[in-house]
């Protein structure tokens, strides 16, 4: 699947990233757990293409990854965002910080999960909410 998703045509990109969201809808449970190796670690894809200079890779990627936001409460996949708020790459930064908020307004904050995860990050929290309020990016900016 990260194959597909990186691939330089932009259609199979495109139709893999589509699938994704479909996978997690279809599997359930254990497919939200593999989605963490696209998230946070070496290969986390999903973040990383975001950084392309090519738009028809990156709409996708940032449309699925949305999605994947809005149908699933897996807070092992908020490390990459904490970890790209950091990156070279604005749109990155620009997206981690979009991501982060629809996260906070979209999910279900008493959770005790989500609460375990923000005491374990919270550090990186703040210095997610610092970057991006401190970001010369416009966007960043504003939603940080």
């Amino acid at each position: 699947m990260g194959d597909n998703c990186c691939d330089l045509r932009s259609a199979l990109s495109k139709e893999a990233f589509a699938a994704i969201p479909q996978l997690l809808k279809s599997i359930g449970p254990k497919f939200s757990e593999l989605l963490i190796k696209f998230f946070d670690n070496r290969d986390a894809f999903l973040i990383k293409q975001l950084a392309s200079a090519n738009r028809t890779i990156v709409e996708p990627a940032d449309a699925c990854i949305e999605e994947l936001l809005s149908m699933n409460q897996n807070t092992k996949w908020l490390n990459g965002f904490l970890d790209g708020s950091s990156s070279k790459n604005a749109h990155v930064r620009v997206s981690s910080q979009k991501f982060f908020l629809q996260v906070l307004t979209t999910w279900t904050l008493s959770d005790s999960k989500f609460v375990s995860w923000v005491e374990e990050n919270d550090d990186k929290i703040v210095q997610l909410l610092k970057s991006g309020l401190q970001d010369a990016n416009g966007d960043a900016r504003n939603y940080a």
